[in-house]
């Protein structure tokens, strides 16, 4: 009786710390998700967007919201907005899809610098210049982080751990 009561103790003790951890993580993850899709709605009312098509956050350097709107004139439009103090989201860049390379044009000019697994590639901003970071893991499980200018398609930057 005695070492079951300590079993089960023991396994109190130990697994509280991981479910309350692992519920905490769940709900900041829910939790950004729900900003995004509720900032993606108030997209949908600003008078020059018809559309949302895709809307992530980006954390480099410059943190800040990435969206893909289609205006109602039809045309494609990247959004880059960022949050000031007053904890209200500003757009700071718009940017025409017609001239940005596009993630797979990224992708296949950071596959000449690194090869292996493409892991994802993400629009940002670096020193005020839109950019892709391309991830890609070779075949020695090293990620390798691409930066390329999604304008011009030039490599700024690479490094990998």
């Amino acid at each position: 009786m005695k070492i079951a009561r300590r079993i089960i103790f023991w396994t109190f003790l130990i697994a509280t710390p991981i479910i309350v951890y692992g519920l905490f993580l769940w709900g900041y993850a829910s939790g950004e998700l729900d900003s995004l899709e509720s900032f993606g709605r108030t997209l949908e009312n600003f008078d020059e967007v018809s559309t949302v098509l895709e809307i992530s956050r980006f954390n480099g350097q410059e943190s800040h919201i990435v969206a893909r709107v289609v205006l109602v004139n039809g045309r494609e439009f990247y959004y880059f907005v960022s949050e000031n103090a007053e904890h209200e989201y500003v757009v700071q860049e718009y940017l025409d899809a017609a001239y940005v390379i596009g993630p797979r044009g990224a992708e296949q000019i950071a596959a000449r610098t690194a090869t292996g697994e493409i892991l994802g590639t993400q629009l940002g901003r670096h020193a005020g210049e839109p950019i892709y970071e391309v991830q890609i893991r070779d075949a020695n499980q090293y990620v390798h982080y691409v930066v390329i200018h999604a304008l011009t398609g030039e490599l700024i930057l690479h490094f990998s751990n």
